[in-house]
């Protein structure tokens, strides 16, 4: 009986530690994930910043026609800083050109992040 009692024992710290080993590789997993979570939070917080001191360069020239540019959003997957035209740009026929001849190419070079810009509504 003694001796059963110490196999049934000994079982259990057995089954403890490779639960709890267990555990310790799934928190270090977790650990992981939310590094890599908070680094591409991180990045894209720091990617807008870039885009909306690129835009400060882009919006006096806008605004001598009463135009103007919003920063939205930016999209990590696509590289693609969403942006909203404002004031006389918004159904100017130039708007695309702006847009792609001027914001685009000032935004790739000021923001490594940014490779292209789209136009929302």
């Amino acid at each position: 009986m003694g001796r059963d009692r110490a196999n049934a024992c000994r079982q259990v710290r057995v089954v403890d530690e490779t639960v709890i080993s267990g555990h310790s590789d799934i928190l270090q997993n977790i650990r992981i994930i939310l590094a890599v979570v908070f680094a591409v939070i991180f990045f894209i917080f720091m990617i807008a910043d870039e885009i909306e001191k690129a835009l400060e360069i882009v919006r006096p020239m806008l605004a001598l026609h009463r135009g103007g540019v919003e920063f939205v959003s930016y999209d990590a997957e696509t590289k693609t800083a969403n942006l909203r035209l404002s004031g006389m740009c918004v159904g100017c026929p130039l708007a695309d050109l702006t847009l792609k001849g001027g914001i685009e190419e000032v935004l790739r070079a000021k923001v490594p992040g940014v490779e292209k810009v789209e136009a929302v509504n």
